[in-house]
């Protein structure tokens, strides 16, 4: 569960190349009916290591060193495997088998462009952080962030079925954010946010990625 700025714990995300590296590999099948399910996400949580499957489900995760991980299976129509995987010297093989996603009745709110201002720029503050990184990042898909109900003015909450694009040109990196829950509660002070995020090198952008 994220409880911090979400940019940026950044820093396991380096000195992978130094260590002994395994292969992850496998396939993502509909748990109902066997399909493969083709372009679903499989990742290391908060790292650079990901791919979607192809065609066939299949997915190969290479460059993982010895040590415990969250493996995230994410598609838009089913629901999130996270799995934790202790990584050897030996290849490892995994069939995940997600389940079809029904559809979750949230009661969104339908608010004007200004009240939705409002809200967007207090979840940037609360979710990317107040730092100078921070503030040279952008979330590119606000559009895909859904208020919530919550029965109270003084408490926002917020979530997206889509991962949040978050990009930062000055640490090289963009972020794909599976932001599962936001809340906000004015009368204390008090911020709460979980999801599970990829990172990816900027290829254009000027200097090394931050470690």
């Amino acid at each position: 569960m994220f409880r911090i700025s979400v940019l940026f714990s950044l820093f396991f995300v380096a000195c992978q190349g130094i260590f002994a590296q395994v292969e992850l590999s496998g396939k993502v099948i509909n748990d109902l009916n066997g399909e493969p399910v083709f372009r679903a996400s499989v990742y290391i949580n908060n790292t650079t290591i990901g791919t979607v499957t192809n065609e066939k489900g299949e997915y190969v995760l290479k460059g993982i060193t010895p040590g415990k991980y969250e493996i995230v299976v994410s598609h838009v129509g089913f629901e999130m495997i996270v799995y934790q995987i202790i990584a050897g010297k030996d290849p490892m093989a995994i069939t995940f088998r997600p389940v079809p996603k029904v559809k979750e009745m949230r009661d969104i709110l339908v608010v004007t462009s200004a009240q939705r201002k409002k809200w967007l720029e207090i979840l940037r503050i609360n979710f990317l952080g107040q730092t100078s990184a921070a503030e040279k990042s952008r979330i590119l898909n606000e559009d895909d962030i859904f208020f919530v109900r919550t029965g109270s003015k003084e408490m926002i909450k917020a979530y997206s079925e889509l991962p949040l694009v978050i990009e930062n040109r000055e640490l090289g990196y963009r972020v794909y954010f599976e932001l599962q829950e936001f809340f906000y509660d004015a009368a204390v002070g008090q911020t709460t946010f979980y999801g599970y995020s990829r990172y990816e090198e900027l290829k254009d952008s000027p200097g090394e990625p931050a470690k």
